[in-house]
């Protein structure tokens, strides 16, 4: 079985996973947009976000450890949710200094040749036509960035994330270039649907274009990751059965450790 057709396999089989990732991106769009109308509830906004990122981590750790070939044990979402939320959220927050580096590049080229007649309209034009592309340069940075994240977490050592994660852009070979097209497709389903739904609907309250969009996302997202864990996982157990001081250890698995004690 290749990897993509086993990663939609793993996924479908959790099919749940996805549906409750897309209501916690569903909700943070709701969230979102109503704060730009109601600056009251920013706080309760704010909290939110913490507790959706939490589920976030809840669920792609989940399918990091099926991806992995581990065995469930109880309680495994909130004790992933736990050890991955900082871990994430500093990874995810060094993506978005990229991608706003990204989006401030995109913004100044749109301003030299076209020449909006204030900042705000041509960030509001690159905001809105750049971000199927700013989407997928931050997703192909998080690609293998996740799951070398989660490993480490779960091996109880610190790596560079990010710089590891690129490095299995080489690791991966051609399944890499197969982990990517469905990342492609998104981005074309993305340009497609704010074609379709236009720049006024895009910022205000989801509709069901979009609540269907952000299904076949998240249904989308996780089977990337589950197929980029199983590169991952594979690389790192081989790694771990080199012998190195005369003797083959197996790695440790801290998330798992902690219920073996």
């Amino acid at each position: 079985m290749s990897l993509l057709r086993e990663s939609f396999a793993g996924i479908s089989g959790r099919f749940h996973l996805a549906g409750l990732y897309a209501v916690s991106q569903l909700m943070l769009r709701l969230i979102y947009s109503s704060a730009l109308t109601r600056p009251e509830i920013a706080m309760l906004g704010l909290f939110a976000m913490i507790l959706i990122h939490a589920v976030g981590c809840g669920i792609r750790g989940m399918v990091f450890h099926a991806a992995a070939g581990l065995p469930p044990v109880p309680g495994l979402a909130p004790r992933y949710a736990m050890a991955l939320f900082l871990p994430l959220f500093w990874l995810e927050t060094k993506v978005g200094f990229l991608v706003l580096a990204g989006a401030g590049g995109m913004m100044g080229v749109h301003r030299l040749f076209y020449g909006e007649a204030s900042t705000q309209q041509a960030l509001e034009t690159v905001l809105f036509w750049g971000e199927p592309l700013l989407e997928l340069g931050a997703a192909l940075l998080l690609l293998y960035s996740v799951p070398v994240c989660i490993a480490a977490r779960a091996a109880g050592r610190w790596r560079p994330h990010l710089r590891a994660g690129l490095s299995y852009f080489r690791i991966g070979g051609p399944q890499t270039r197969r982990l990517i097209a469905p990342l492609a497709g998104l981005a074309l389903l993305q340009v497609g649907l704010l074609t379709l739904i236009g720049r006024e609907a895009a910022n205000g309250e989801p509709g069901i274009p979009m609540a269907l969009a952000l299904l076949v996302r998240s249904y989308l997202m996780l089977v990337v990751l589950y197929g980029a864990s199983r590169i991952v996982v594979a690389h790192e157990r081989a790694l771990a059965a080199v012998p190195r001081d005369g003797s083959s250890q197996p790695p440790h698995d801290d998330l798992q450790g902690k219920e073996d004690r």
